[in-house]
């Protein structure tokens, strides 16, 4: 069941992304709710749900935006893959710890993100590119709370 429901949340927050999430940007940057569902999939759930809704996050994100291909898709796997790496070395029981990592992982995704675009011939000025790296990490952690909120009813371990 849960499972499931967790499913049904990446898609609306893939809808949510790529629709009304357009009029609520700051100066252009959005949250990455997609990035945020990948990240929180790999915090709840074991190994392979984890890969798993961190592909469909990815999948998702790289069908709905513009870019280098399938780079949302690895670098959401990479990411997965790291955080059920610190899982063993530190709890992530607290939901401000888990903001805190996703804060961090969500800077430097931005920074890879931005940096592979540039060397595979994009340009991206570097105004553009500081305010994506500092505002949308910014963003997506402040968006956390609102995230937290609508599936703690399925999932009570975000009540911490």
């Amino acid at each position: 069941m849960e499972k499931r429901v967790f499913f049904i949340v990446i898609l609306v927050c893939a809808l949510l992304q790529v629709s009304i999430l357009d009029r609520f940007s700051l100066l252009g940057i959005k949250p990455d709710l997609l990035l945020a569902c990948a990240l929180l999939g790999a915090m709840l759930f074991q190994g392979g749900w984890a890969f798993t809704f961190s592909v469909s996050c990815g999948i998702c994100k790289d069908a709905f935006s513009s870019g280098v291909p399938a780079m949302n898709t690895i670098a959401f796997v990479l990411w997965c893959y790291f955080i059920l790496k610190l899982r063993r070395q530190i709890t992530l029981d607290n939901n401000l710890i888990r903001a805190l990592v996703i804060l961090i992982l969500a800077a430097i995704h931005n920074i890879a993100s931005g940096l592979i675009y540039i060397y595979s011939g994009g340009f991206l000025p570097l105004g553009i590119f500081l305010r994506i790296v500092i505002l949308g990490p910014l963003y997506t952690a402040a968006v956390l709370p609102l995230l937290f909120r609508g599936i703690r009813p399925f999932y009570p371990e975000l009540s911490r």
